[in-house]
């Protein structure tokens, strides 16, 4: 029998106290409602309460049944790739839950027309905390050591994830190293770094630094690539699955060569994600570009999303 202070136990602690931040950050910086899916003892997956994303040609019925008795209210309908858009459920009244409504739709119309809005964590291992980076000394050798025999040079790397350090410019592996533009065109502020450790040296606080050392991964493996970082997970190590997909698309438009996304997530009814699933279509269109996403991070046989597509 497992002791009461095995790891298992202590990981679930903090996989609850994750989950209770996100959904805590998610309502008190964007007013949205985070819904929590159980599944095999920890999360399956959450998503945002009062969204659904949907096909295109079925938009107008979907509004009905999320938001019944009630015209279609356009303004309360975005497009967020071609083919998908996201519907917003209207405030006022009694309003059916995501979970009644996506089953109405599913027994109407059939699985696949519409899905919850899925709520994406960073590296997620069911999710994981990404609190806990290692200190790494200055003598230490990268692993996988710096490939020079493949420099990389001329390949633009999109790493979609937290954002970069504010510090990062200063290590020779990430000189040149960018962060993403915001839609004004200035540069994503840097993820702040912490109050100085023992050592004196800054400490990484929660939520930050996971996307300077995929920036480093990628620099030991093409040292000449040209790389930018974008912040998309920019609440509690979060993004809405609209918001990511919308940022995707711009990115597209930078000429991006490789899009690296360390995310994974279950689903409900194992269905693909919706509007990620629209963004692939889209991206299809670009010849030769690459997307890496993480095949899974908690053990599971369970498929995960987007890579189980």
């Amino acid at each position: 029998m497992p002791r009461q202070n095995s790891w298992d136990s202590k990981l679930q602690v903090r996989i609850a106290n994750q989950v209770d931040h996100i959904t805590a950050t998610f309502a008190a910086q964007r007013g949205i409602e985070i819904k929590v899916v159980p599944a095999g003892g920890g999360v399956g997956y959450m998503y945002a309460e009062g969204q659904l994303l949907v096909r295109d040609n079925y938009v107008e019925q979907v509004y009905g049944i999320l938001n019944p008795g009630r015209e279609v209210d356009y303004e309360n309908i975005d497009r967020i790739v071609p083919g998908v858009a996201l519907i917003n459920q209207e405030p006022a009244g009694e309003r059916p839950t995501v979970v009644a409504v996506l089953e109405t739709i599913d027994r109407i119309f059939g699985t696949g027309i519409a899905t919850p809005n899925h709520v994406l964590t960073v590296a997620p291992g069911g999710p994981c905390p990404a609190t806990e980076p290692e200190e790494v000394y200055d003598d230490t050798e990268p692993y996988p050591s710096v490939c020079t025999g493949n420099s990389g040079a001329g390949v633009l790397v999109y790493i979609a994830d937290t954002g970069l350090l504010a510090d990062a410019d200063s290590h020779p592996w990430l000189a040149g190293v960018q962060r993403a533009q915001k839609p004004d065109g200035t540069l994503q502020p840097p993820d702040p770094l912490g109050p100085p450790g023992p050592n004196g040296t800054p400490t990484i606080p929660p939520y930050a630094g996971h996307g300077t050392f995929v920036a480093g991964v990628v620099r030991c493996m093409a040292p000449e690539a040209d790389i930018i970082v974008s912040n998309i997970f920019r609440v509690a190590g979060s993004a809405l699955e609209s918001d990511f997909v919308i940022e995707l698309s711009q990115a597209l438009a930078l000429g991006v060569d490789v899009f690296n996304l360390s995310i994974t997530t279950q689903t409900r009814t194992d269905l693909p994600l919706l509007g990620f699933d629209g963004w692939l279509r889209l991206l299809r269109q670009y010849k030769g570009v690459v997307c890496a996403v993480a095949a899974g991070n908690n053990g599971d046989r369970k498929t995960s999303w987007p890579a189980g597509g």
